[in-house]
């Protein structure tokens, strides 16, 4: 006698009483086990398990989320920090701006002031300048032994200035080197030449601001951001630092200007105005800064940000824009 397995149950299988050419028959079909349905239900519940877990840990992260959500939005603490004002924008004083005379008459203009040797001459064409008219006209008699003979003058248009509407005319020389003559209308509407920006003109003179003496000094400069903190201005975190080059000497300069003041603001927006993000180029600028008499004698402190360019407006750039916190940006 033998079993055999149907569906889930055991049952005995019966001998058959089927003789030689009977017809064929279902023979004894076996019932269902009674435990067989229970069995086969909680199988089939087990196969859903892995779905059901994952439901619940999805629930619980959902309600953990939410929870951490209210208790943020009623944090006493959170509510009582104060509101945190953003730094001031940088405000220029609007320039009234003047019809623009055509690039040749520009041109025109600066050929007569450089081939001008006297005060007659001079006046209706320079703009209001801190050196004599003896000294302007001693000093353009002097630009081809110093610089070469002229070989061109052209209009390079005009000029992006917070502090003056000005057009740039450059001067070039056969040496290679050249200058800008940067033109803006006075009163009357009339437009001259700033000699101070066409000359490059500093106070004192380069040999004395580089003799390392506790002395103030206006420059006209090319400005670039830099990272030389050294000696005083060690602190990267209280200065920021630019370097200060001039086609008159070959000594790099560097600048601080303490951060969160008026001029570190003027300068940190005036390069990204004009320079962008890049850190590769220069600007012109016109600032006054203080050697403190010891250390290094090419790091000087940025008292002022004069101008945002060699020609000088009604106000200094500075006194334009209000202070800022020390997060500012270099």
């Amino acid at each position: 006698m033998s079993f055999s397995r149907e569906g889930l149950g055991f049952q005995r299988r019966k001998k058959s009483t089927r003789t030689f050419g009977d017809a064929p028959t279902m023979g004894s079909v076996p019932r269902m086990h009674p435990n067989a349905k229970g069995l086969r239900a909680r199988i089939s519940f087990a196969g859903k398990i892995p779905l059901v877990l994952l439901g619940v840990m999805i629930f619980l992260l959902g309600a953990g989320i939410t929870g951490l959500v209210i208790r943020f939005a009623n944090d006493p603490q959170k509510a009582a920090r104060p509101n945190v004002t953003p730094p001031p924008s940088p405000k220029t004083t609007a320039i009234p701006k003047v019809p623009v005379p055509s690039p040749r008459d520009l041109e025109s203009i600066v050929a007569s002031f450089v081939a001008s040797r006297d005060r007659v001459s001079l006046e209706p064409l320079v703009r209001g300048s801190s050196q004599r008219f003896e000294v302007i006209a001693e000093k353009l008699a002097q630009l081809e032994s110093k610089d070469g003979k002229i070989s061109a003058i052209r209009h390079l248009g005009a000029v992006d200035s917070g502090c003056v509407q000005a057009e740039a005319v450059t001067v070039n020389f056969d040496s290679g080197r050249n200058r800008v003559a940067l033109l803006s209308p006075d009163d009357a509407g009339q437009w001259r030449i700033d000699f101070d920006a066409f000359d490059r003109h500093v106070t004192p003179d380069w040999k004395t601001i580089l003799s390392s003496n506790p002395a103030e000094s206006t420059v006209r400069v090319y400005l670039s951001h830099d990272n030389y903190y050294n000696g005083r201005y060690r602190d990267d975190r209280q200065w920021a630092c630019f370097a200060m080059v001039s086609p008159d000497h070959e000594t790099l300069l560097y600048g601080y200007a303490k951060r969160g003041s008026r001029q570190h603001l003027a300068i940190a927006s005036t390069l990204k105005r004009k320079l962008g993000s890049t850190d590769s180029r220069t600007q012109r600028m016109t600032l006054s800064m203080l050697h403190s008499g010891t250390g290094d004698h090419r790091q000087f402190e940025i008292t002022r940000a004069l101008s945002d360019d060699w020609a000088l407006g009604t106000e200094p750039l500075d006194s334009q824009i209000g202070s800022l916190d020390a997060s500012t940006p270099d």
